[in-house]
């Protein structure tokens, strides 16, 4: 019973511990508007899990609220994003609320100006920037499935020539220029694939003639509209991130070995009433791989292709400024290997690798009060390995040739081959052609001068624009090709030699050299 007794007075104890330590007390503060720095009226103030606990702040924003230390207060208006505070002690808080903006008052770029989507009678998508950070150096490719009418089609998978075209709502023109028309910062631009998506403030699409009337015919098919990043008054801000990712091809194809195909070539023409391609005494052969030079037992596909490969970007960004002059400067640096095997053999790799590095600044600067300048320059500098081979050639070579048809190379030494071209061996073509650099580089750069009247009408202004463009290409290639040959079926019956047969001649190292450029400028005056 005394024990009994003792834990129930432990209890009350604890609880009264416990309520001496919630003991509440008055807490103080203001709200105000982040945008304004106003006083905000009309704010509600509770503590988080007890609604009614709360109060109303007056017209100067002011409020007072009994709580206990370590209470979180919720703040919310209207139109605001809520707001949490956690109370450790103390009065005279300043609570600031932020403009929460919903679909409807969402601002959405048009043409040349900005509109609410409340307001917007045309077809205008708006894509969200996170959503076209892919791990990939093209920016189209992340616009696939991201923006509703927008088609992308993606013809190759190697590495400096896997961007996307893309359609908005298909094609509208028949002829030479099908392509949606673009501007970044307000001038037409030929691509966005060089775009780092890390750099872009806006991304618009307009894809009806309501909405791309403004630009004539040329917006036919459709207009995209990119606002880059521009500093901001404040201290510098730095971001940097590395990324590091594994690509693997999304289907490959799966090819029978030797024994495997010869029995099913075999099945294949006799249900057609014809002689089978191997006799029994070549099904054993192949079967046990007595003789690999006339019945070799290869996949070309393993033999000249990689399960995954790798890619990897790095980037940093700073920005920041006065009240005079603000600016954005960022670069980015990608890597993307291919999925070929090269040969270590060879004093050069003729893997497929693609390099970009991406820079921008934008800086603005207030001349006056009235008169605005902004300055931008962007661009970027890219170098892609290859094969001396066109990889078409590569892919209908692995198609083409059957796990019997030849070997990689022959016992004697010689390498192996069916034909030219497409029915040449797969490894020989992916190592032993060579290989070709091209690189590529970019400069793409604004001047805009805005200027204020309002000694005319208030809210108006003119400005002049000015661009100036250039676009070099450099290619190097240094290509050979081997001899080649193709073994018969039969061996010299008197020494059991191979009887090979020439089918390409070798070629030494030809060295080509190529550059070429273009220069574009365009003038907006006022």
């Amino acid at each position: 019973m005394c024990k009994k007794i003792l834990f129930v007075l432990c209890c009350i104890l604890t609880c009264s511990a416990g309520l001496y330590a919630q003991e509440k007390f008055t807490v103080e503060g203001q709200v105000l508007d982040s945008a304004s720095n106003e006083p905000f009226p009309g704010a509600t103030v509770v503590v988080k899990n007890m609604p009614s606990l709360g109060a109303v702040t007056d017209g100067k924003g002011h409020f007072k609220l009994a709580v206990a230390k370590y209470d979180v207060i919720l703040v919310s208006a209207m139109g605001y994003a809520e707001k949490e505070y956690r109370i450790t002690g103390g009065s005279n808080l300043l609570i600031k609320l932020s403009q929460k903006l919903s679909d409807v008052d969402e601002v959405v770029v048009v043409g040349y100006a900005t509109q609410k989507k409340a307001t917007l009678v045309g077809a205008v998508t708006s894509v969200p920037v996170s959503a076209l950070r892919t791990p990939t150096a093209s920016l189209v490719n992340g616009l696939a499935g991201n923006a509703a009418g927008v088609i992308a089609m993606q013809r190759t998978g190697e590495p400096g020539r896997n961007a996307s075209q893309f359609w908005i709502r298909g094609i509208g023109t028949f002829g030479a220029n099908q392509s949606a028309l673009v501007l970044v910062d307000g001038i037409e631009r030929g691509s966005i694939n060089e775009i780092d998506p890390d750099d872009i403030e806006s991304f618009s699409i307009l894809k009806d003639a309501s909405a791309t009337a403004v630009y004539g015919v040329r917006g036919a098919n459709g207009v995209v509209l990119i606002n880059t990043k521009r500093g901001k008054s404040g201290k510098p801000s730095i971001n940097f991130r590395v990324e590091r990712g594994t690509l693997t091809p999304s289907r490959l194809q799966d090819y029978t070995g030797a024994y495997d195909y010869a029995r099913l070539a075999n099945e294949a023409r006799e249900v057609r009433g014809m002689n089978p391609v191997y006799n029994r005494e070549e099904m054993e052969v192949i079967k046990y791989g007595l003789d690999p030079d006339i019945y070799p037992d290869v996949d070309w596909r393993a033999l000249t292709i990689k399960d995954h490969t790798s890619n990897m970007m790095a980037r940093a960004s700073i920005s920041g400024g006065g009240n005079t002059a603000r600016y954005y400067l960022s670069g980015s640096y990608y890597n993307e290997e291919g999925l070929y095997k090269f040969d270590d053999l060879n004093n050069y790799n003729s893997n497929v690798n693609y390099k970009k590095y991406t820079f921008r600044s934008n800086v603005d600067v207030d001349v006056t009060p009235t008169m605005l300048i902004n300055i931008g320059v962007g661009g970027n500098i890219a170098q892609q390995n290859r094969p001396g081979i066109a990889s078409d050639y590569i892919w209908q070579s692995m198609g083409t040739l059957t796990p019997l048809t030849v070997p990689l190379q022959y016992s004697s030494g010689q390498m192996a081959s069916y034909g030219m071209n497409n029915q040449a061996n797969p490894y020989v073509l992916l190592t032993k052609t060579g290989f070709v650099t091209d690189w590529q580089n970019t400069i793409e750069s604004s001047l805009k001068l805005t200027q204020e009247l309002p000694f005319i009408t208030p809210g108006l202004k003119a400005h002049i624009l000015y661009s100036f463009d250039s676009y070099n290409i450099h290619n190097i290639s240094r290509t050979k090709f081997p001899e080649l040959y193709l073994a018969q079926r039969q061996r010299d019956p008197e020494t059991g030699a191979l009887i090979l047969q020439k089918k390409t001649e070798s070629t030494p190292m030809n060295f080509f050299k190529e550059a070429y450029g273009t220069r574009t400028q365009y003038r907006k005056p006022p």
